[in-house]
């Protein structure tokens, strides 16, 4: 993976790290709380994914990192373990090729829409490892020249993605912990349109940290 991404990571677990260290000192024995019912996350990350060619437009997209911004809302299903739904986007921007504007500095909006499985961390202190599997949508949308001409295709474009995450994550309390993960994703672009050897699988990854909420009981 790029070296941006594993230097992001080591320093962002290491803060982790810390952090658990300090919490560890201060831990007191008491009554076991009630693990929350529902969890509303919150994450930033830094978002990296490779150009395709879109045979529809005849048009090809190199796209550039972008930050990331990503909200998810979950319902426990057993201590650790949620499944929800998750919403991201990312302004980034591109090199595009296509007959709308022969080659030029692009930028677009990239969505996703997920239905996600997460595993790991109950409600105690410590460290624990975190794994999410997520399947849904990606699309990207609003593609622009610099000089803020619109760009084919006029329509938001979507495609079919998977996607595998592996992180730590660390409770300040029961219902307050933070995460970093690191995700990988697969899409499938649509098929119209290429060549015999234009491949329609394009991997994204993302390195994210943020922060998780628990609601209500159970």
């Amino acid at each position: 993976m790029p070296t941006t991404r594993s230097a992001l990571l080591g320093a962002l677990a290491g803060t982790l790290l810390t952090a658990a260290t300090a919490q560890a000192q201060i831990i007191r024995p008491g009554a076991r709380a009630r693990e929350a019912a529902f969890w509303v996350s919150g994450t930033v990350g830094l978002f990296q994914q490779q150009g395709l060619v879109d045979g529809t437009t005849g048009s090809t997209w190199e796209f550039s990192d972008a930050f990331q911004g990503r909200v998810s809302l979950e319902r426990a299903i057993g201590t650790g373990s949620t499944v929800g739904i998750a919403g991201s986007v990312a302004n980034t921007s591109l090199r595009y090729t296509g007959e709308s504007c022969g080659q030029c500095d692009a930028s677009a909006r990239v969505t996703q829409l997920l239905a996600i499985f997460r595993g790991g961390g109950g409600g105690g202190a410590g460290l624990h490892q975190v794994l999410e599997i997520s399947v849904g949508v990606i699309g990207r949308s609003e593609f622009r020249a610099e000089d803020d001409s619109p760009l084919a295709p006029m329509k938001p474009d979507y495609d079919p993605t998977f996607a595998i995450g592996y992180g730590i994550g660390f409770p300040l309390s029961p219902r307050l912990h933070l995460t970093l993960v690191q995700e990988a994703s697969t899409s499938l672009h649509q098929r119209e349109g290429l060549g015999a050897g234009e491949r329609r699988a394009t991997q994204q990854y993302t390195t994210r940290i943020g922060a998780r909420f628990g609601l209500g009981s159970r």
